[in-house]
């Protein structure tokens, strides 16, 4: 009867209906170190962002200063609360949230973690292959998209993706043929249901005859020489990073393709993540 209601307990918590934001009040771009030390007292005297109460862990990243920090790219002064990381400190079963998964996206990595997102709330969820809650991250919500720093990706990086098979920066031809046949070898081996999914990146100083260049060089390896069905794989363009740049997924049935990661907003070539 204890561990039950210590459960239940968890599980209130640390749900979060699609009507809320934030954690406990405390809300991504809108509240502050003193408000986070209002609510949790004072961090661990070693680390200035890790708080430690009876049933959780606590990391919070603040903003350095108006558009740096982690995530950066936002707008917000010294110290405002960019995102917090919950682990609970005792086992909790993601199935006793009673999330409605179909309102978020999900993501794999090699540790068999799967990663339940809503950008809109603001809220992810790491889950282990137990079905155990690991952690609970709570980020900027696309709603507040009027505080993104000019010049910044839209992406601010704080989401989890589906690990790539393969990338690649500005390699050398031979490289990244040879990257590509292994890519498309593995496609090709795969079951039947699996999908290829492959994002290129540019630099924004690049001409658009280079970067045509490039995008066709990679499709028509892919397509042309390996053969490759189009029903099986998707070419996109990611957006810019600093030099030419791709990113090779192999998608098991049912899991969804991860979203472009520039690394260089529009409307400026320097570095920005």
């Amino acid at each position: 009867m204890g561990r039950l209601l210590i459960s239940i307990c968890l599980a209130l918590t640390f749900a979060v209906p699609l009507s809320a934001r934030g954690w406990r009040g405390i809300i991504p771009l809108h509240s502050t170190r003193a408000d986070v030390e209002s609510l949790l007292g004072k961090p661990l005297t070693d680390r200035d962002h890790l708080y430690e109460t009876e049933d959780h862990f606590v990391s919070v990243d603040y903003a350095k200063r108006p558009c740096e920090g982690w995530p950066s790219g936002w707008n917000v002064t010294t110290n405002t609360v960019l995102s917090i990381s919950v682990r609970p400190t005792r086992d909790l079963k993601f199935a006793d949230l009673h999330i409605d998964e179909s309102k978020f996206s999900k993501a794999f990595d090699d540790t068999f973690t799967t990663y339940y997102a809503n950008r809109r709330e603001g809220v992810q969820y790491s889950v282990s292959s137990e079905g155990t809650v690991n952690s609970i991250k709570y980020f900027p919500s696309s709603d507040d998209v009027n505080l993104r720093c000019k010049c910044f990706p839209a992406e601010d990086g704080s989401l989890e993706r589906t690990i790539s098979f393969d990338q690649f920066g500005n390699v050398s031809r031979d490289s990244l043929i040879a990257r590509l046949d292994n890519y498309a070898i593995q496609l090709t081996n795969s079951p039947a249901d699996w999908k290829g999914y492959v994002i290129l990146y540019s630099p924004l100083s690049a001409g658009r005859t280079s970067v045509t260049a490039y995008r066709e060089r990679v499709s028509n390896w892919l397509f042309v020489k390996r053969q490759l069905d189009p029903r099986r794989l998707t070419v996109v363009d990611g957006g810019h990073r600093e030099n030419f740049a791709g990113e090779l997924f192999l998608l098991a049935a049912g899991v969804e393709p991860p979203w472009p990661l520039p690394t260089v907003g529009s409307c400026d070539p320097t570095r920005v993540h």
